[in-house]
């Protein structure tokens, strides 16, 4: 299973974000939520977030490659957290297989 957290100053629906599983045939659940986020110069922001439960098993390269690329397209984001499995956890722009530099240019991750 992939566990997905989002925050985003876009406000999507749900369905919306559904629709882009849906499209690939990935089961997944979508709950909102409320998220503090740190910006530039240690201010703090609300945004709007998401946590999503994919259930199917996805190979991560496949997943940046399709799932990815539409989900920052929709909700204008560069960066998200993701847990794969039990292997790995971080930013999904340092996943799969980067443990010693970060690609990640918006937060320290």
């Amino acid at each position: 299973m992939i566990t997905l957290n989002i925050s985003s100053t876009t406000n999507i629906d749900e369905k919306e974000l559904l629709n882009i599983f849906l499209k690939l045939k990935i089961p997944c659940q979508v709950i909102k939520s409320l998220s503090s986020v740190k910006c530039i110069h240690n201010i703090f922001t609300i945004e709007d977030g998401y946590k999503i439960y994919i259930f199917g098993d996805i190979d991560g390269n496949e997943f940046k490659e399709t799932i990815w690329k539409d989900l920052k397209k929709l909700m204008l984001i560069d960066c998200a957290f993701i847990q794969y499995k039990n292997e790995y956890m971080g930013c999904i722009l340092n996943w799969p297989g980067v443990f010693t530099k970060s690609n990640c240019k918006i937060c320290e991750c």
